[in-house]
C-alpha cells in the first residue's frame, strides 16, 4: 500500500470514474448537473466532472491510497464535525443529499473528537487483475490513522452489497437515506414518481 503523488491523479481518476460509472447516485447527479439524460452520460463526463473534485481534495490534504500495483484505491478526507457551510449553489439532488447526510452524521457522530475521517472514494480496478488484500489494504490506512487520532470514520456505501464489505471492516449501517424521490429510479434513471436512489450511512468507531 503506497500514497498517491499529484502526477498519480489522473490514473487515479480514471479508476474511480470507471468503478462508479453504474452507481446511481453519481448517475441521476451528474444527470442534473449536466442538465442531460443519464442515458447520454459517458465515461468522458464522469471523468471530467471527478478530476476537480479529486485535484481538490489532495490539496487539501486528503490522504489517497494505492494497492496491489492500482489494483485498489481510496480517498479519504479529515472532516469537522461543524464544517464551514458552502456559498457554492448545489444542484437540488446535492442540496437535498447535503441536507440529508448532514442531518444522519448529527445523529450518529460523537460529540468529541470534533472531527472525523470519511471515506469519500474506495474503487478496485475493474481494468486490472484481482491482488488479494488490496481492498483491505486502501480501507485499513484510512482507519489506521482514525485508530492513531481516536476518532469516528463515515462513508455512504452506494448500494446494499459494499454495505457487507464495510461491515467486515467494523462499519455499522445507521440509516438509509433516499435522495432524489419522485424524479429518479433506483438506479439513477430519470422517472416520474420514482423511488429515489439510496444511499447507506456507515459509521466506524474506535
Amino acid at each position: 500500500m503506497t500514497s498517491i503523488s499529484p502526477d498519480s491523479l489522473p490514473r487515479f481518476t480514471s479508476i474511480v470514474s470507471t468503478a462508479f460509472s453504474s452507481a446511481a447516485f453519481i448517475t441521476a447527479n451528474l444527470s442534473e448537473c449536466l442538465s442531460i439524460p443519464p442515458s447520454q452520460i459517458t465515461l468522458a463526463h464522469l471523468r471530467e466532472y471527478l478530476a476537480p473534485v479529486i485535484v481538490r481534495s489532495a490539496e487539501d490534504g486528503a490522504l489517497l491510497f494505492q494497492a496491489g500495483d492500482w489494483s485498489a484505491v481510496s480517498l479519504w478526507q479529515r472532516h469537522s464535525t461543524t464544517p464551514t457551510p458552502t456559498t457554492t449553489k448545489l444542484n437540488p439532488l446535492r442540496e437535498e443529499y447535503k441536507r440529508k447526510i448532514a442531518a444522519v452524521k448529527n445523529k450518529y457522530l460523537p460529540p468529541t473528537p470534533s472531527f472525523y475521517y470519511y471515506l469519500d472514494f474506495l474503487a478496485r480496478n475493474p481494468d486490472a487483475p484481482r491482488t488479494p488484500g488490496a481492498v483491505s489494504a486502501v480501507i485499513e490506512a484510512g482507519l489506521e490513522r482514525a485508530r492513531r487520532e481516536d476518532c469516528p470514520a463515515w462513508l455512504e456505501a452506494v448500494d446494499q452489497h459494499v454495505v457487507k464489505i464495510y461491515e467486515h471492516f467494523g462499519f455499522r449501517l445507521v440509516e438509509e437515506v433516499v435522495v432524489g424521490a419522485g424524479r429518479f429510479d433506483a438506479r439513477g434513471g430519470l422517472e416520474d414518481g420514482g423511488c429515489g436512489v439510496s444511499l447507506y450511512a456507515m459509521i466506524w468507531l474506535p
